[in-house]
């Protein structure tokens, strides 16, 4: 009877006291944080919030998962569904997830994205994240976008030709005007348009001098140095300090000596005269920043990249320079050995790297694109490595992580890598493309896949551009022609696009010519006469909506 008393006082004492240890940790649980440190052990910062550190679900107590804490190989646990936790930054979300209307959010491209996650839930195209509220107004909104309808299928048809907007000169500040638009309603309001001593469009001398776009986002580096983004900045891809979304051209903050400029799917990359190195801002899914941040950091300014400088290629998830003839430094994914350096993944097994990796690589220029990169080499010829799941590698594999020559390719003077297509210039003027062709991308009037090159039915070719689906060509003569996707190849909203290089009605006196994965840009003769047309084309009447017709950026 005794020992029965006495286990009971134990069995009692114990279970008091693990009561209150419980109630001592589930009071620092989920305390806000920014450091390991102001956590009480073994609780770790994770996404703003102290959380328990974990190294697989069964770790984590009911349904809760053990995911990335955003620090190098830390994991914490995670409620089953964070969508919907309140935020201020993208930071106090969990990893590869970002802010939006003061709501943590994943990231998608598709409503498939979306219902991954949880039924029920649609992808927001214009912001790039998921919502279970189709009517989302709050931060991260762009005026006159309808979020219903992201991409614009159902506004009315523009006009036949390009139509700038003008800008009433009340709306336009004036040298002695504050850098911020004080009129809330001003669709400009969103954009820093002014900074002492920046090159503003429009002004004698003021040149765009090369445009770099993205999934949503596009850049423009201007004379002098300053840059411009606009579209989507969830991601803190406008570099402006924000990351709210504004459909026309605002300056990145503190950036006043680029020389060109890339943009990828949730980041940017400028390269600074004289040597200076590269800068990147935006979203480190994986390693895109280069500057040894952990994964799902973001960084809405421009933030040095040490050590490394070189002609500059972006793609969607990777990054390179280039010394002509000598190296190339990647850093972002290669997941498909798309850096070119004989390995997939890298040290420990890892498939991402977040600083630059150097290793040696004779071209003389580069073009990356989704899961392959390709180079031109300083013999006319062109080799292309990582993923060619869409013959996109042109020598007929499905995939290699070393360069490897596209057979039967000489004289080429530019070379460019989409999603799964790639295109070549040659010193003729003709054009050869090859890989995926769901589009008519490729331009040979079929939608058949091509593992090889072939020969669209075009020539007097003087610049190519691609986008993911899409292929461009400036022509000797200034117009324009384009083949593929029916939202980016300029011909109005219909139904299907061509699959044959079909001349884009009203662009004429085109001197420099843009692709990228939303779309295109095009320079026509006037010092910042810059139309654009796809996704993001920076026009104040057309938001980040697809306008399916060249537009005016409305500087």
């Amino acid at each position: 009877m005794r020992r029965t008393t006495s286990w009971l006082l134990l069995s009692c004492l114990a279970l008091a006291l693990s009561c209150e240890s419980a109630k001592r940790r589930q009071g620092s649980f989920l305390a806000e944080c920014t450091f390991n440190d102001e956590c009480s052990s073994p609780l770790i910062c994770a996404a703003r919030r102290c959380r328990v550190e974990c190294r697989s679900d069964r770790d984590c107590t009911n349904d809760w998962r053990c995911l990335s804490a955003g620090q190098v190989r830390r994991y914490a646990c995670f409620a089953p569904n964070d969508f919907g936790s309140a935020c201020e930054y993208s930071a106090d979300c969990r990893a590869s997830w970002v802010c939006a209307d003061r709501e943590c959010r994943p990231q998608c491209r598709a409503d498939y994205d979306c219902r991954l996650i949880a039924p029920g839930l649609t992808c927001l195209r214009a912001l790039g994240v998921c919502s279970a509220h189709p009517n989302l107004t709050d931060a991260g909104t762009l005026p006159d976008v309808d979020l219903n309808d992201p991409d614009g299928a159902l506004d009315p048809a523009p006009p036949d030709v390009p139509v700038a907007v003008d800008v009433p000169a009340a709306d336009t500040p004036t040298a002695d005007a504050p850098d911020v638009p004080v009129d809330a309603g001003d669709p400009f309001a969103c954009a820093l348009r002014r900074r002492d001593g920046a090159c503003n469009p429009g002004e004698p001398g003021c040149n765009v001098l090369a445009v770099g776009i993205g999934g949503g986002t596009r850049c423009a580096v201007l004379t002098g140095g300053s840059v411009r983004c606009w579209g989507g900045g969830a991601n803190g891809t406008l570099g402006n300090g924000t990351r709210v979304a504004c459909a026309v051209p605002g300056l990145v903050s503190g950036l006043v000596d680029a020389t060109e400029v890339g943009v990828g799917y949730g980041h940017a990359c400028a390269r600074r005269r004289g040597g200076a190195g590269i800068v990147c801002w935006g979203q480190s899914f994986v390693g895109e920043l280069g500057n040894g941040t952990a994964l799902g950091a973001v960084s809405d300014t421009p933030t040095m990249i040490s050590a490394t400088d070189g002609d500059l290629a972006v793609g969607n998830s990777h990054s390179c320079t280039l010394r002509p003839g000598a190296s190339v430094s990647c850093w972002g994914t290669n997941a498909d050995g798309q850096f070119g350096n004989g390995t997939v993944g890298g040290a420990s097994s890892l498939l991402y790297f977040t600083t630059p990796r150097t290793f040696p690589l004779a071209a003389s220029s580069l073009s990356l694109g989704v899961g392959h990169s390709c180079g031109v080499g300083v013999d006319g010829t062109v080799a292309c490595w990582g993923s060619g799941s869409e013959g996109q590698l042109g020598d007929g594999t499905t995939s290699h992580p070393s360069p490897t020559l596209v057979p039967g390719l000489m004289g080429v003077e530019q070379v460019l890598a989409g999603q799964t297509h790639t295109c070549a210039r040659l010193s003729g003027g003709t054009v050869r493309c090859w890989g995926g062709n769901a589009a008519g991308q490729l331009g040979d009037g079929t939608l058949t896949t091509r593992p090889a090159p072939i020969t669209p039915p075009i020539s007097g070719v003087a610049e190519l551009a691609l986008s993911y689906f899409a292929t461009c060509a400036r022509l000797t003569d200034g117009t324009v022609s384009c083949w593929g996707l029916h939202e980016y190849v300029g011909l109005g909203p219909v139904a299907t696009g061509p699959t044959s290089p079909t001349p884009v009605p009203g662009l004429a006196d085109v001197t420099r010519l843009y692709g990228g994965a939303a779309g295109f840009c095009a320079l026509r003769g006037s010092e910042a006469g810059l139309w654009c047309w796809g996704r993001a084309a920076g026009n104040a009447a057309t938001g980040t909506a697809t306008a399916y017709r060249p537009v005016e950026v409305s500087w």
